[in-house]
């Protein structure tokens, strides 16, 4: 509770910033929130389960496997837990794409009712169903999110490298 650290994380985990002239009391209850009051809970509830936990990745076509406290140890570690971030952030775009294509699917229900299908301008009455017309369909499939991620980050790994460059010339 009194680890100026393990405040600061507290404070910055509940409200998202830390108060620069925040009273001590505040801080331990921060801290008593998160974590709870006894002693020894941030070793039981955080640091223990990361001992067990094991994480897989795969660099270079090999695959590893790791628990997180060997990969916070071991010299090498810092490629195995940049696989797993990444892995990390390209889920999300590939739940985007399947989202957008529940979406479009959804847009003309099976309706029987000729009237209430053509109601709806994208959709169209045939064979005593309600679908989606063909137009609509080839536009929605070019709406798709696109993640530009991995083309920025050659500008931003490489930034660097050019400064140094242009200094040393």
């Amino acid at each position: 509770l009194t680890d100026s650290d393990v405040q600061q994380v507290a404070e910055l985990l509940l409200n998202g910033h830390v108060k620069k002239d925040g009273d001590e009391q505040h801080k331990k209850d921060a801290v008593k929130k998160l974590f709870g009051t006894d002693s020894g809970i941030i070793q039981a509830k955080i640091i223990d389960p990361l001992s067990e936990k094991q994480i897989t990745y795969q660099i270079e076509g090999v695959s590893g496997q790791k628990t997180v406290k060997e990969a916070a140890t071991q010299s090498d570690s810092h490629r195995a837990l940049a696989s797993c971030y990444g892995r990390k952030h390209s889920t999300p775009t590939k739940k985007q794409e399947l989202a957008t294509a529940a979406t479009t699917n959804k847009k003309c229900k099976e309706e029987t009712d000729e009237n209430k299908c053509k109601g709806d301008k994208n959709c169209e009455y045939s064979d005593g169903k309600c679908k989606l017309k063909e137009g609509v369909k080839s536009e929605n499939d070019d709406k798709t999110t696109k993640n530009t991620t991995g083309s920025n980050s050659f500008v931003i790994n490489k930034a660097p490298l050019l400064l140094d460059f242009l200094i040393l010339a």
